[in-house]
């Protein structure tokens, strides 16, 4: 049986393996779970939490990192 997070976290992980050669999995500093984090050709780390929705959930924006939410 499938988890209902699998299949958008799969998608997310295999396209972002085809634009990038190294995908990591992030933590910070207050034990938080990022689920990838890729580092773009400018030198930028970009971080990636996929999940169902946000509507309920309080969102700790670490300084300097952008939230974007997709439709």
């Amino acid at each position: 049986m499938v988890n209902s997070w699998q299949l958008p976290e799969n998608m997310v992980f295999m396209e972002l393996r085809r634009l990038f050669t190294e995908i990591y999995y992030y933590r910070t500093a207050n034990n938080q779970e990022v689920d990838f984090m890729v580092i773009a050709p400018t030198r930028e780390k970009l971080l990636f939490q996929v999940c169902e929705s946000i509507k309920n959930e309080p969102i700790a924006v670490h300084p300097g990192v952008k939230t974007v939410a997709l439709k």
